[in-house]
């Protein structure tokens, strides 16, 4: 049904309570993002168009306008709400995410670019900006020597290349960037080239965003220059960019050189077992390196084992992922071995690698020897109930795995039972993923009573396809409830043992922030939800949330 029209009268009064909200509240940030939603602070007036939505943002407080009628009447007069924000002096937090923002707003929102010395983190990502828009924001940007913008967003706006060729040219005058945001931008290779000959010169950005474009090999000629020279950047997404074999060679001969990136993200670029070898060769001089993901990149057993010989040598790695290859049981196994001698791989992604029982095995038995893998994903793999059984027997000695994902792999109850056998007898695992394999309630049944030995895990997961003959889901409430109850005893435990610690100086994991210490002597947080994230924050290693 289509929504009644609005008399000019209302419309003037609803652009005058947003712009009359924005030029009072004092709040440090200010998003009209689409139906999103958030309380206002009660230190400033009630935001006359706001609503509790089903979406929230953690930890961001944000004033924002909704409704996609709404974001139409503020369309009408974008010149007066950028003209209330530049009026605003607290204004660090700009999100304007899905508002159909054209070349034209963002024309007038780049005079209030060429101004502000507050804004820290814009974010224009889903709109249609275009090259004019581009063009006109990192004009302004380029201009504004004061400017203490730190993150850029321009995400899926099909700036190309004419706005590649204006982001580079920003790029080499501004200092203050820290994270630039171009995925899906519609940049081809003459676009890559001024971006990333910008980010060689530039020697404040840390974090580049560019997947989805059309990089190619020439443009990862560019990249590979870029990464010899670059001192300060540390994350590169360059997923689906086209680079097949010859442009990850050229990435390759880059990372040789660079010792300051630590995060590289190459999926789906068709790179296959040769550009496995080059990345293979780079590996073994590297030594910043610590995480890499090449998912979907058409790379088998034969790849695999190259990136294994390179893991014996390279003590930096943390973390690998390999999803959605075909690496199958051969190159699992070489991997699984590679990470035996290599203590320092903490995160192993192999999800949907063409694994049957056979590969589990052979990973199983190497990793129940010793290792240091932490985390573990084998989903989407045909490991039927044969090869829980060996992930089972895994799990009931080996000390060191603390998240294991077997989601979609195809085991039924009896699998679930030989789990069970391990949960019961581990000591170290603390979240385990089986959603959507056919458990059935004989297979829940057995993992609830697992439990009742199990003092660690806290996050469990048994999510079920219903179907027209399936048991309804009013057969698993009783066992969801010991279940929860067991996780719930298991939570409160370690919440109790780190109040002690942190209030005797002992645990050394635990960072002694204010906000921690806050956190934990609030006695409802163990009922917060989702509770991995109750766990995660309380033992991050920097005494900060994730």
């Amino acid at each position: 049904m289509e929504r009644p029209c609005t008399s000019s009268k209302e419309e003037k009064r609803a652009v005058q309570a947003i712009i009359s909200y924005v030029g009072q509240t004092s709040t440090a940030d200010f998003a009209v993002p689409e139906g999103d939603s958030k309380k206002s602070s009660s230190e400033d007036p009630p935001c006359p168009l706001m609503h509790s939505g089903k979406r929230r943002r953690k930890e961001h407080k944000s004033s924002s306008l909704v409704t996609s009628y709404t974001s139409k009447i503020v369309r009408k007069h974008y010149h007066k709400l950028i003209g209330s924000m530049t009026s605003n002096p607290s204004l660090t937090h700009l999100d304007l995410t899905r508002n159909n923002v054209d070349a034209t707003m963002a024309s007038a929102l780049s005079k209030m670019l060429e101004k502000s010395t507050t804004l820290l983190h814009l974010n224009l990502s889903h709109n249609k900006i275009a090259d004019e828009g581009c063009l006109a924001i990192t004009g302004a940007l380029a201009k504004n020597m004061d400017t203490k913008l730190r993150e850029l967003n321009l995400s899926y706006n099909m700036v190309y290349n004419e706005g590649g060729i204006s982001i580079g040219q920003m790029l080499r005058q501004n200092s203050s960037l820290r994270v630039l945001k171009l995925r899906q931008c519609g940049i081809f290779v003459e676009g890559a080239k001024a971006v990333m000959a910008a980010v060689a010169r530039n020697a404040t950005l840390q974090k580049l965003y560019f997947a989805n474009n059309s990089t190619w090999i020439d443009g990862a000629d560019v990249v590979a220059q870029m990464l010899a020279v670059n001192t300060t950047l540390n994350y590169l997404d360059i997923s689906k960019n086209l680079l097949y074999i010859d442009g990850t060679k050229a990435v390759a001969k880059g990372l040789i050189v660079n010792q300051t990136l630590e995060e590289l993200l190459m999926s789906s670029n068709e790179i296959e077992d040769e550009g496995a070898k080059a990345l293979s060769a780079a590996l073994r001089m590297n030594k910043s390196l610590k995480l890499l993901v090449i998912h979907d990149n058409l790379i088998t057993g034969k790849g695999a084992k190259h990136i294994a010989q390179a893991l014996q040598k390279n003590d930096t790695l943390q973390n690998l992922h390999l999803c959605d290859n075909s690496i199958q049981a051969s190159g699992t196994e070489a991997i699984a071995k590679a990470v035996r001698k290599n203590l320092g791989i903490k995160i192993l992604h192999i999800a949907a690698n063409e694994l049957n029982a056979g590969g589990i095995k052979a990973l199983t038995r190497v990793l129940a020897r010793g290792g240091s893998v932490t985390e573990l994903n084998l989903s989407n793999n045909k490991l039927e109930d044969e090869g829980a059984k060996h992930l089972g027997a895994m799990l009931a000695t080996t000390p060191c795995i603390r998240d294991l994902a077997l989601r979609r792999t195809r085991f039924y109850w009896e699998g679930a039972a030989a789990l069970a056998l391990g949960i019961a007898c581990n000591n170290s695992l603390e979240a385990l993923d089986l959603s959507y394999n056919r458990l059935q309630p004989e297979g829940v049944g057995r993992l609830a009573s697992s439990l009742e030995t199990n003092f660690t895990l806290k996050r469990l997961l048994v999510r079920q396809r219903e179907s027209s003959g399936s048991v309804h889901s009013g057969t698993y409430a009783g066992i969801e409830k010991i279940m929860g109850e067991y996780l719930q005893r298991n939570i409160n435990q370690d919440i109790h043992e780190m109040k002690l610690a942190l209030l005797m100086g002992t645990q050394k994991r635990v960072g002694a922030t204010s906000a921690l210490r806050k956190s934990l002597r609030n006695t409802a947080i163990a009922d917060l939800r989702p509770l991995r994230h109750v766990w995660q924050f309380l033992w991050d290693s920097k005494g900060g949330a994730f």
